[in-house]
Order: C-alpha cells, then structure tokens, then sequence
C-alpha cells in the first residue's frame, strides 16, 4: 500500500482533484462544491509535491509538514550527491517562506542509512564533503536574498569554506525582517565573521545572534564590537527619526539583543573590545561567552565594566572557560 506522501499517491489525489474540479464546472451548485472539496495543502506544499513528482523524488515528510506554515526545514543527514541537489534546487526557487533552517550532524547514522550509503558510495552525507557543503550554503543565500519576510535563519553544522563566504553578507543584506540567525558550527572562522559583521550590525530587527563552535579567535574581536556598535545605531536613529516625525512618545524601549559566542577560542583581548563598546552601549541585554579562552583578567575586565559603566546588560554567561581559575572569580560577578 502506497505511504500518503509517495508520490503515486499524490498523482492519484492529483487525478482525483482534476475530476472533481471537471465536475464542479458543469455543476449548478458550483461554490458550495468547491468549497467542499477544496485542496488540503498549501500552496507551498503544492510546489513541492509537484517538484517531487517532476523529478521522481520521494517527499521528505518533516519538510512538506513544515512548508505548511510557511517554514523550510530540512536535516541533511540522510542525503545522497541527488537527493541533496534537488531539495537545494527546490530552497533556491522558495520566496514566501519565514523560517529557513537546515541542519547537518543531528542524527545517528544507522544500519539502514550505512547501507545506503553504501550502495551510493559515500561514507556519510554529500553536504560534509566540501562540494556539498558549498551547494547548500549558495542555494540557502540564494533562496535567503529572495525571502524579503525571512524571520529566522539558522544553518547548523555545514562547513562555510572562505570561497563561499561572499555569498553570505550580500544575501543578509536582503533580511530587513530577520529577527534570529544561527550559525553554530559552521566553522565560520575569522574571515567570516569579518565579511557578514557590518550585515548583521545593520539587521534593524535582529534579536539573536547564534555563533557557538564557529572557530572565533581574538582575531574577531573588532568585528564583534562592530556588530554591538551598529545595532545600538540602528536603534538609536529609529528613536531619533521617530521624534523628528512627531509621532507619540513609544514606551521607552529596552534592551533586545541576544549574542551566544560559546565554544570559541575568544580570550581577554576579545573581553577588553567588548567591554569597551559596552561602556556606551544600552542595546545588549545577553552575552554567551562560555568555554572560551578568558583567563581572570578577562573576567576581571567584564566585572569591573557592569559595576560601573555599563547598567543594562542583564545577562552575562561564562561558563566552562578553558583557562583554569575562572569559575573562582565568576563567584564575584553580580549582573
């Protein structure tokens, strides 16, 4: 018996669909009949489903569930070199969704996927292997740069090489709307973060800002303040062109955004740039910088920007820092 999501057994609703709608043209009573048999799926879904049926592909469940609320969710897992180019090619042809998040290294291999790798001649999934990796981080920018309404945004896992790091700021500069974007494990590096700082900086609605295990050094450290400095421009100038409009004093507005660093290798001099832009900053209410390189001058340095410069960071986590003594002095810190 064929799956509800097989693809005979969407063309056997497809053909069901067309005689009813052949039906209801010569039918007298045709509004209250459309009404009755009117298409459960979306028209995302519908885009899909056709796509699958085209290229012969078998839908992924998780995916078509997802698209349903305008949402592109993926694992890549379990693909193969085709499987993983036709799902890319279907994201860079999607504009409506809000939520586009794509992940790799989620799930245990098991006996069934061994063996179907196996038989394709990969040792794991095609998106690890450099060319793979590529193809999912151009097809996500180009689907992203074409998504105006994008609110959340998170690649998880796949390797971001320097080749295809330019693809990354010109797609976020396309974002007026995102609100949260995850990186974590994408070994963005230095230069990464260097090419996309500014964009992120300029996000107007950003909220959350993901980069744990992105291979950060201090090397990063002036693009991190960079992106804490244009964020509090940002809001600071919609106050500002908002009173010169004359439009009715706003409830005053607190502090919104969240930047998780953890498992980096940041030390003090990342700690001192930081807390640097901190002593005019009020837009920062979290930082994550846990299991890091801060020694307890780093800590030291944080410690003594809250007491008395800065008043409106509410949260600041350092945790599991690979220097030995830290914890000792995070007793001190009071946020």
């Amino acid at each position: 018996m064929a799956s509800p999501l097989s693809i005979e057994a969407y063309k056997r609703k497809q053909n069901v669909l067309a005689a009813k709608s052949q039906k209801r043209r010569v039918s007298t009573s045709s509004n209250q009949a459309s009404s009755r048999s009117k298409e459960s799926y979306t028209s995302n879904q519908r885009r899909y489903l056709n796509a699958c049926v085209e290229k012969q592909a078998d839908p992924e469940p998780n995916l078509l569930k997802a698209l349903r609320d305008a949402r592109f969710v993926l694992k890549l897992d379990r693909f193969g070199q085709e499987e993983l180019l036709f799902n890319m090619g279907f994201l860079q042809s999607t504009k409506s969704c809000t939520h586009i998040s794509l992940s790799l290294g989620s799930m245990t291999k098991n006996r069934d996927l061994r063996i179907k790798f196996d038989r394709l001649g990969l040792k794991r999934a095609y998106a690890y292997g450099k060319e793979g990796a590529s193809i999912v981080v151009r097809s996500v920018c180009a689907s992203v740069s074409k998504t105006p309404n994008l609110v959340r945004f998170h690649l998880l896992g796949v390797n971001i090489s320097p080749e295809v790091v330019p693809v990354l700021p010109k797609a976020l500069f396309h974002c007026h709307q995102l609100e949260d974007i995850s990186l974590n494990g994408t070994n963005l590096r230095d230069e990464g973060l260097a090419a996309i700082a500014i964009a992120l900086g300029k996000c107007p609605e950003l909220h959350v800002i993901s980069l744990v295990g992105c291979g950060l050094t201090d090397k990063a450290k002036e693009h991190i303040a960079k992106i804490i400095a244009l964020h509090g421009v940002i809001k600071d100038e919609a106050i500002w062109s908002s009173s010169l409009r004359g439009d009715v004093a706003p409830t005053p507005l607190m502090p919104d955004l969240l930047i998780n660093l953890s498992r980096n290798s940041l030390g003090d001099e990342t700690a001192e740039v930081i807390c640097d832009a901190l002593c005019s900053d009020k837009w920062l209410l979290g930082l994550n910088l846990g299991g890091n390189n801060l020694s307890e001058q780093g800590t030291g340095t944080f410690i003594n920007t809250l007491a008395k410069t800065n008043h409106t960071l509410a949260v600041l986590a350092l945790p599991n820092m690979k220097n030995p003594g830290t914890s000792k002095v995070m007793d001190n810190i009071n946020v």
